[in-house]
């Protein structure tokens, strides 16, 4: 028997104050040495601000089933505070008491920088759907969260110290990450708590939904991940049929589809309101493969293989119908011709599998915060005033896809305002000249906007790209 359930997912309405914690963590390692997570490896270490019996080192090192079945089944589960309980993180636990979260075993983790391969494992795994808390202080972009399932896809995430709340399940195999150079200034140090039961899902903002079945000695496996922006409006992955099918009200799985020669999921459908036109995954896939061509990391002549229907929706892998494309052709294909096959060979080609792309892309989502609308702009007649970066763009259109529904059903609103200018939906056309556009997206009444170049860097990728959603002139000078 399998069902979904969500195996990652953010706070809400809850921020954390990370400059305070972060200077309570220094002001605790200044007097007090933190324990070894694991006997002998110093790459792994902890301050406990609960435990059982009230001292800084209970309740660090990782306990076996049986043992923590013990501590479950007893009283003593590590809500005691010990001498570091004091100042921010006493104000932190009313936070999270507030927030419907019953935490016990609160603690500093440092996983220093490629010191120390943590081993995937498995905790709590007595309890159905053990779950636990991060709250990350100091990170870098090379540390990672990971699961792994029963045939031994890795999936992963990265916690930015953002602020956030982030809950992990943690009775399937997992494990902490930091290949960032060996450092002080990258060590990983997350403020760490288990916790009884997850809020309920209107409290949570991002989720990664995993698909787990019993297997006949009771342990769940994970069968695939699959990635929403909202708890309370997931997406998940559809079977296979040539046929719509209804994931929730209003909303069909388009050309989403299930490719059956590597068992992979692609999530590029016309999701109404939600996500129209121009899939989320191929977005997030231009701005990450974008990145990685300015950082030096992609090479933008390195040949991959590809369908030699560019342009078809389905079937990456077709035996026998392949030819070698570059990197950057993917990517215009990707751009100007909406190509999911491209969509595909690219994700196939950064990240191995397509399920771990789906991963990464809501990363980029994470990254997006819409928290800050100053950073927000839309077009006017002064373009320098448009230039804003990819995570902005993402940032714009997250806000209209989730903040705006009424604008892109069916001509319902015909007039939108959005941060003081009157929207308009139209039935213009795209940028006549294919090489500026990065990205177009259409809703179900023809309004639409793009994202143009800019600016270049000498090998021809974008530096600035501008959001242009077309607006009415008359609506707006009215």
């Amino acid at each position: 028997m399998s069902n979904w359930e969500p195996l990652y997912a953010t706070l809400q309405d809850v921020k954390f104050d990370v400059c305070q914690l972060k200077n309570h963590y220094i002001e605790c390692i200044r007097t007090l040495a933190p324990k070894n997570y694991k006997e002998g490896d110093d790459g792994y270490d902890c301050l406990a601000i609960t435990s059982r019996n009230g001292h800084i080192h209970d309740g660090i090192s990782r306990k076996s089933i049986e043992e923590n079945k013990d501590i479950l089944g007893t009283s003593e589960k590590a809500v005691k505070p010990t001498e570091i309980f004091y100042g921010y993180v006493q104000e932190l636990k009313h936070l999270l008491e507030e927030a419907g979260l019953d935490c016990y075993r609160m603690r500093y983790m440092r996983l220093k920088s490629r010191d120390y391969l943590m081993p995937f494992h498995r905790d709590r795994i007595n309890e159905e759907g053990a779950w636990r808390l991060h709250i990350p202080i100091v990170t870098n972009p090379d540390c990672s969260f990971q699961w792994k399932s029963l045939d031994n896809k890795v999936f992963q995430v990265h916690f930015p110290a953002d602020g956030k709340g982030h809950l992990v399940r943690v009775d399937i195999p997992h494990r902490a990450l930091n290949n960032a150079p060996a450092g002080l200034f990258n060590d990983r140090v997350h403020l760490i708590c288990d916790i009884y039961q997850p809020p309920s899902l209107d409290r949570l903002a991002i989720v990664i939904m995993g698909n787990t079945e019993t297997s006949q000695n009771e342990k769940s496996k994970v069968d695939l991940l699959t990635a929403s922006s909202s708890g309370r409006d997931m997406l998940i992955p559809c079977t296979p049929s040539t046929e719509n099918i209804c994931l929730s009200s209003g909303r069909t799985t388009g050309s989403a589809h299930k490719d059956l020669t590597d068992d992979s999921i692609s999530m590029n459908g016309n999701y109404k309101r939600r996500f129209p036109g121009f899939g989320f995954s191929k977005l997030a896939l231009i701005v990450l493969a974008l990145q990685q061509l300015k950082n030096g990391d992609l090479n933008p002549d390195q040949p991959i293989s590809a369908s030699n229907d560019i342009n078809s929706v389905d079937y990456l892998n077709i035996r026998g119908n392949t030819k070698t494309i570059s990197v950057m052709g993917v990517v215009n294909s990707i751009i100007h011709a909406q190509s999911t096959n491209s969509s595909l060979a690219l994700a196939q080609y950064l990240f191995g599998d397509i399920d771990n792309y789906i991963a990464n892309a809501l990363e980029l989502f994470i990254k997006a915060d819409i928290s800050s609308p100053e950073c927000l702009h839309i077009s006017s007649r002064e373009m320098e005033s448009n230039r804003i970066s990819p995570w902005e763009a993402l940032k714009f259109m997250d806000f209209i896809f989730c903040e705006c529904p009424e604008f892109f059903d069916y001509a319902k609103a015909e007039r939108y305002e959005y941060m003081g200018r009157w929207l308009k939906s139209s039935n213009r056309k795209f940028d006549s000249n294919s090489e500026t556009c990065v990205f177009k997206v259409k809703t179900k009444n023809l309004s639409h906007f793009n994202g143009v170049f800019l600016s270049e860097y000498e090998d021809g990728t974008p530096s600035k790209i501008r959001v242009d959603f077309r607006a009415n002139h008359q609506a707006v000078n009215n």
